[in-house]
C-alpha cells in the first residue's frame, strides 16, 4: 500500500538578523500520522513549528499539504488544509470555557 505524504517541508531556513536558528530542515508526515519535534533548548523546534503552520514566514525552503505549496500561503487557508495550532498557554480566550472556545 503507498504512503501518502500530506504535509512535508524541504529546506526550511530561518534566521534573525545574522544568527540563523533553522537551517535547512525537511520532514514528511503521511496522512494519518502523529509526529513530534525532539530536540534541546533553542534547537529551533518552535520555530520549524511555527514556519509549518504559517505563524512567521521561513526564509528560504518550501512548505506543501500534499501537491499544493502553501508556504505563502496565510494561517487560515493552512487551517481549512488540516494544518492549525492550538497553543497550550493562556490566551484571550482564557475566560472562556473550552465548549465557548471551539
Amino acid at each position: 500500500m503507498k504512503k501518502t505524504v500530506h504535509l512535508s517541508c524541504e529546506g526550511l531556513t530561518k534566521k534573525y538578523t545574522d544568527k540563523t536558528v533553522v537551517s535547512e530542515v525537511s520532514i514528511k508526515v503521511e496522512t494519518g500520522k502523529v509526529v513530534g519535534l525532539l530536540g534541546p533548548n533553542g534547537a529551533g523546534k518552535t520555530t520549524t513549528f511555527y514556519m509549518l503552520v504559517g505563524l512567521i514566514r521561513c526564509d528560504q525552503g518550501q512548505i506543501y499539504m500534499g501537491d499544493e505549496n502553501i508556504t505563502n500561503s496565510p494561517m487560515h487557508i493552512r487551517s481549512d488544509l488540516g494544518v492549525s495550532y492550538l497553543p497550550q498557554e493562556a490566551s484571550i480566550f482564557k475566560n472562556l470555557s473550552f465548549k465557548r472556545i471551539i
